[in-house]
């Protein structure tokens, strides 16, 4: 917990001197003292009030409600207005101090400027409600009248509402919070006690003045209201407890370490209120406060307690305390420090460098000194020389214990240590250097800490540096650790460490300070939270494992692992999208570059020194490209480079400028290297090509780069570049493209042809559906099937085109059927570039909309393989597309590497089994099994399973005893082409008709 600010206590405080100073120059003057009983009896009424409390959560902190308004009441009839606040000062100092010591012993520790702050706080209050009451009536031996009985009222909410603000204030300061909302919350729980407060006060007042005799029976009626009060307040604390329960443990869900442990601490501050909280994780890994944590506690006596030589003042609740500087000088002093402290008369001294302990006077040291330090210490008895008396002394480097004589130590203690260690007495002392423990008047004292520790009397020391325990204290610090009289300096008191585990897995521990001792209930809260926040841990720890499995895993799918450069997969998509970046224009290289003779380096040095060559070529690349070029290795020797930053003054200069490169990089490359003692030398070949980035796509781009470095190859050149004319390959695909461009602009040219699915359920072979196919009616090459043209145009900007026209053929005649009365789905292919454009679904919901077609009689079939592409563009369409209640269906199942995968990941309708397994199933065991297991599983998920390829009786026969839904192949309907497919929808029709008429008559 943070300290109550020093100008605030300061503020406080001093308004609580010049009310009590105001009163009792007041009191002096009018009527001295007053009647000795009435101050006696008003001030054990203070006491009493303040003694009788019930606590209650305020914000992060805690507060507690007594009966002070009661007693404001009663002070207010039976003293003059300016004996109020001498009067409450003394007795809020009298309860709060037995308070204090009362928390104390039950592990809770205030420190004396909270104490402070706490007893002017309520002298203002005090003070106030007097003046309060004075003003709207005088009270003091008046007969109660109704403005009397409003004066104390109004005298008793002014204490209230004063010491509920100065005590929020108090919170918000050490705890965090706004102070409105904090005064506001512990009125509205105090509300009802405050008016029984009022209520009790005016009866006490009234039974006085009335017959003293009546206040005899307030004493149950007292007991009552505190026990309705404790109901009262119980009950707010339990709701307000159990939800703040759930929201702390709600906090937990986290997919991170760091938001878990931090969500976990904050909600243990909220719920147990803690001064400090830390989360220790298995591994050792720290979350949470550190400083409150290495401090220390207060003591009831004594004014230095586990001092810190870095923590001046500052209290804690694990491990130190309030340090303090060098010590006192006379008197009962103590002393702590870095270089050495003086205690004189019976003071203790520890220091890093000499601490003496003096008697009467400086020197030697005379009296019952004691002395602990890093060099020399030394305790002296009654005069100078080698030390006479009960003295004492421990050190790193010479410890000697005097008593009557001389000599190294005497009695039966014990000391420990690796250079020198005396023990006197009973005592015991243990440390890494010297530890000293003292008999005669101080026990069995221990002292342990890794350089000096000194126990006097029962009390214990321990420290990193110096550690002194006197009296029955206990001191623990980083650097010097003393406790005096009976105070605490360790973190055990008020500290519990929960451990946190999921079965027999250990997670860490949580560390709560200030808890003091638990009641049954809140251990057991702790205990359900300590097993949310494990687990929450738990899952966040195997969270942030997964992650970085998956980071790795990513990494190493675009990684070449040689080299670290992107591999060839990782070239194709991220050059791609550089591309479509790019105006249509723009004109981008591809660098491609094939080590010359690279297998004369294993064959002669070992593939060791072949991969350190490779690695040698990469760093060289590397260095030669510029920020916007994308490197590769594609394996083997083989590199690409994909330059996007050309001139762009023409085809010419980009050419020119890309084949520079190309001579400057193999020149780089070309440089001796030493490997494994060896000077070598390798040349690379180099294809270059330039092309406009609209033009082409990576896979083009590598396929010349390809052509022009073999090109190089074969000329014994470093450099190449890329002929078209050279490459009929090309000039055909280019030309088909051209011609693809102006057939989508002529209808004769393309058309779409229809092929039915059967349903394969007995009875009248039913029409489930069409798959609409492109046809090319290619007037210089023929007729063209989809794969002779589609792989082409998939590679090029035209598939978005021809898509659209597709899907505006397709739905047109869905339509057209729908308005005759043969409703049936119309299936379209979609590839994955089509998928790329985000434009897509607003397209297709246009074309269903002026097609008057409903979106379900359209299924999308799509390859498992783009289904389960990680493109969020891709995830972004489907999900749109399938809002606008268009089907979705898996084509060519079986094919993919994660098959399964599909279905969960996305909501589909259909499930097309491959015509390659529907082939082979009569034959093959293992197509067969493919077979059932993908119709078991769609018919499981309530997908319709249409199997394609179907070609004779036994495959259907096959595919109906396993419960496929549909089928579809030359064994039922070729593709037909629109007004063929009509004709056999309407004989369908008229089929059906004739069964179930058939049915009805039989």
């Amino acid at each position: 917990m943070t300290p109550v600010p020093v100008r605030l206590t300061a503020a406080v405080a001093s308004l609580a001197a010049l009310s009590v100073a105001v009163g009792a120059s007041l009191t002096v003057v009018s009527t001295g003292t007053g009647p000795v009983g009435a101050v006696a009896a008003s001030l054990g009424l203070v006491i009493v009030a303040q003694l009788a409390r019930l606590k209650v959560r305020a914000g992060a902190g805690q507060a507690a409600f007594a009966w002070g308004e009661a007693a404001i009441v009663v002070l207010c009839v039976n003293l003059p207005p300016a004996m109020i606040p001498l009067v409450v000062l003394a007795g809020a100092a009298v309860s709060h101090t037995v308070l204090r010591a009362v928390d104390a012993r039950a592990g809770r520790v205030r420190s004396l400027r909270d104490l402070l702050y706490t007893v002017a706080a309520l002298t203002v209050a005090g003070g106030l409600a007097a003046v309060t009451t004075a003003l709207v009536a005088p009270v003091h031996d008046a007969p109660l009248t109704p403005r009397g009985v409003l004066a104390l009222s109004a005298g008793a909410l002014v204490y209230c509402l004063v010491s509920i603000g100065l005590t929020a204030a108090h919170v918000a300061a050490t705890r965090g919070g706004r102070p409105v909302a904090v005064a506001l919350d512990l009125l509205r729980a105090k509300l009802l006690m405050v008016v029984g407060n009022i209520a009790v006060g005016l009866v006490i007042v009234w039974a006085c003045l009335t017959d003293a005799l009546l206040l005899l029976l307030l004493p149950p009626v007292l007991w009552l209201l505190q026990q309705l009060y404790a109901s009262r307040i119980g009950d707010r604390e339990e709701r307000r407890t159990w939800h703040e329960f759930a929201e702390a443990t709600r906090d937990l869900n986290r997919l991170d370490v760091r938001g878990t442990a931090e969500a976990g601490i904050d909600g243990a501050r909220r719920l147990f209120g803690v001064t400090a909280a830390r989360l220790v994780l298995a591994d050792g890994t720290v979350f949470g406060t550190r400083d409150p944590l290495t401090g220390g506690t207060t003591s009831a006596a004594g004014n230095g307690h586990g001092a810190t030589s870095a923590d001046r003042g500052g209290r804690g609740a694990l491990t130190g305390g309030d340090g303090r500087g060098t010590g006192h000088a006379d008197g009962t002093g103590r002393g702590t420090g870095l270089t050495g402290g003086g205690g004189h008369g019976a003071g203790h001294g520890a220091g890093l460098t000499d601490g003496p302990g003096h008697g009467a006077d400086h020197g030697a040291g005379r009296g019952p000194g004691r002395g602990a330090g890093l060099t020399d210490g030394a305790g002296h008895g009654a005069d100078h020389g080698a030390g006479r008396g009960p003295g004492r002394g421990a050190g790193l480097t010479d410890g000697a214990g005097h008593g009557s004589g001389h000599g190294p130590g005497h009695g039966a203690g014990r000391g420990v240590g690796p250079a020198d260690g005396a023990g006197y007495g009973p005592g015991r002392g243990a440390g890494l250097t010297d530890g000293a423990g003292h008999g005669p008047g101080h026990g069995a004292g221990r002292g342990v800490g890794p350089a000096d520790g000194a126990g006097y009397g029962p009390g214990r020391g321990a420290g990193l540096t110096d550690g002194a325990g006197h009296g029955a204290g206990r001191g623990v610090g980083p650097a010097d650790g003393a406790g005096h009289g009976g105070g605490r300096g360790a973190g055990s008191s008020g500290t519990v460490v929960h451990p946190l585990a999921v079965g027999a897995v250990a997670v860490g521990e949580l560390h709560l300070a200030g808890l003091g001792r638990l009641r049954p209930r809140n251990q057991r809260m702790l205990d359900a939270y300590g097993d949310a926040l494990a687990a929450a841990l738990h899952d966040a720890i195997s969270q942030d494992e997964l992650r970085s499995m998956s980071e790795r895993t990513t990494y190493d799918a675009v990684r070449d692992a040689l080299t670290g450069l992107f591999n060839r997969a990782a070239l194709l998509s991220r050059g791609n999208a550089m591309l479509r970046r790019l105006g249509v224009d723009d004109p981008v290289a591809m660098l491609l570059l094939d080590v010359n003779d690279f297998k004369e380096v294993n064959n002669a040095l070992g593939h060791a020194a072949g991969d350190e060559v490779l690695r040698v070529i990469a760093g060289r690349v590397a260095e030669a490209g510029n920020a916007g070029d994308l490197l590769a290795r594609l394996g083997g020797d083989e590199f690409a480079l994909l330059i996007t930053d050309l001139d762009t003054g023409g085809a010419d200069l980009a050419l020119a400028a890309a084949v520079e490169r190309a001579r400057k990089l193999g020149a780089q490359i070309a440089v001796p290297m030493r490997i494994d003692g060896v000077l070598l030398s390798k040349e690379p070949s180099i294809g270059v090509v330039v092309a406009a980035a609209g033009e082409v796509d990576l896979t083009e781009l590598l396929r010349r780069a390809d052509i022009a470095m073999y090109q190089a190859k074969r000329a014994v050149q470093p450099v190449a570049w890329y002929d078209a004319g050279r490459d009929d390959a090309s000039t055909d695909r280019l030309a088909l493209l051209a011609e693809l461009r102006e057939a989508l602009n002529a209808d004769e040219q393309l058309s779409v042809e229809l092929q039915p699915a059967v349903s394969l359920a007995p009875g009248a072979q039913q029409i489930t559906g069409v798959e609409a196919l492109v046809r090319w009616k290619h007037p210089r090459r023929g007729r063209l099937a989809p794969d002779q043209f589609l792989p082409v145009v998939e590679a090029s900007e035209l598939m978005g085109p021809l898509t659209r026209w597709v899907l505006d053929r397709a739905i047109g005649l869905a339509s057209s059927w729908r308005r005759a009365g043969l409703a049936v789905p119309v299936s379209v292919n979609i590839s994955a570039r089509s998928l790329l454009e985000r434009q897509l679904p607003e397209a297709i919901g246009e074309l269903l909309a002026r097609h008057r077609l409903p979106a379900e009689l359209l299924v999308l079939e799509i390859t498992e393989t783009v289904m389960l592409s990680k493109s969020p563009v891709i995830d972004d369409v489907l999900g749109r597309i399938r809002r606008l209640g268009v089907q979705l269906a898996v084509d060519d199942f079986g094919t993919g590497f994660s098959s399964f995968t599909v279905l969960t990941r996305l909501p589909v309708q259909e499930v097309k089994i491959d015509r390659e397994f529907v082939a082979q199933m009569i034959d093959s065991p293992k197509a067969e099994a493919i077979v059932r297991a993908t119709v078991e599983l769609g018919l499981r998920l309530k997908l319709r399973v249409v199997a394609e390829g179907v070609e004779n009786p036994d495959q259907r026969a096959a595919l109906a005893a396993l419960g496929c839904t549909s089928a579809q192949g030359f064994l039922f309907h070729p593709p037909l082409p629109a007004d063929r497919l009509a004709a056999v929808l309407r004989e369908r029709r008229q089929v059906q008709r004739r069964h179930l008429r058939a049915e009805g008559a039989s």
